[in-house]
């Protein structure tokens, strides 16, 4: 079989799973012995086609972290490691307010701890301000949320 039509087979099974970021599918030819020349052609193929479009791939991968309760620093880091840009990262993270994290830091404690009316220890903030932190909120986020 044509070495192309393999790789794109492959990343076609690969893309089936979840949307990828064009270093993503770089890397997944690279394990696969793809040939440098096949990859970029498969990459630009699929550019054109809106298989692989980083724009796309960014905005979703935001919505779905924080539907699973991820914080923004986080999220950042995550896409960072999946090869965005840091300008498209903040161009999309941006559209969100401090307000709008101190909310969701509130509705996950609220699901995770839902009979925490009020912090009486220093080592209950301990374990919760770790765990936010582990999130990927903001110290700052946490302290606000947690000092009311």
């Amino acid at each position: 079989m044509n070495e192309l039509i393999k790789s794109k087979r492959q990343v076609i099974k690969f893309l089936r799973y979840r949307y990828r970021s064009e270093q993503e599918i770089r890397l997944y030819l690279l394990r696969k012995k793809a040939n440098l020349q096949i990859i970029e052609q498969i990459i630009s193929s699929f550019k054109q086609s809106s298989l692989i479009n980083d724009r796309n791939f960014t905005k979703l991968w935001i919505e779905d972290r924080i539907l699973k309760g991820y914080g923004k620093i986080r999220i950042k880091k995550e896409l960072f490691d999946k090869g965005i840009d840091d300008v498209l990262i903040d161009k999309f993270l941006g559209e969100y307010s401090c307000l709008y994290w101190q909310r969701k830091i509130k509705e996950l404690l609220s699901i995770k701890y839902p009979k925490l009316k009020k912090i009486n220890s220093v080592k209950e903030k301990y374990k919760l301000y770790n765990y936010l932190l582990r999130r990927g909120f903001s110290q700052q986020e946490i302290n606000t949320v947690l000092g009311e």
